[in-house]
């Protein structure tokens, strides 16, 4: 899945249009996680989105505003969704761990082999 297709996930998984209306809590934890994990990994920790969206949804989640928090979210993630359409943001492939691990090993046996 691609970084847009994920994001337009995102956009239409919690469907909310008043800021009074009620939000499940776990529902809401869920979606932000994934969209910080979606933003930092594709974007990086210092895009201006990246920052914003995290800025949106770091304080801890009243349930009385978790309205407010979603709508301010999705607006980010919405302009994100534009600027992209337009080709305005380059996106970077994820962090790969399991590639770095990888590398890792096979140096660790390398040099293990010049050593016998």
């Amino acid at each position: 899945m691609t970084f847009k297709e994920r994001l337009g996930e995102l956009l239409n998984s919690l469907q909310i249009d008043d800021p009074r209306d009620k939000v499940d809590l776990r529902l809401y934890c869920k979606w932000r996680i994934q969209a910080k994990w979606l933003l930092i990994n594709y974007l990086g920790e210092d895009h201006l989105y990246t920052r914003e969206l995290i800025s949106a949804l770091s304080s801890d989640p009243d349930p009385s505003l978790l309205g407010s928090y979603i709508l301010t979210a999705k607006g980010i993630l919405e302009a994100l969704m534009e600027d992209l359409d337009f080709g305005m943001i380059g996106v970077k492939g994820p962090f790969r761990w399991d590639s770095v691990m990888k590398g890792f090993i096979q140096n660790v046996f390398w040099r293990s082999s010049k050593i016998s």
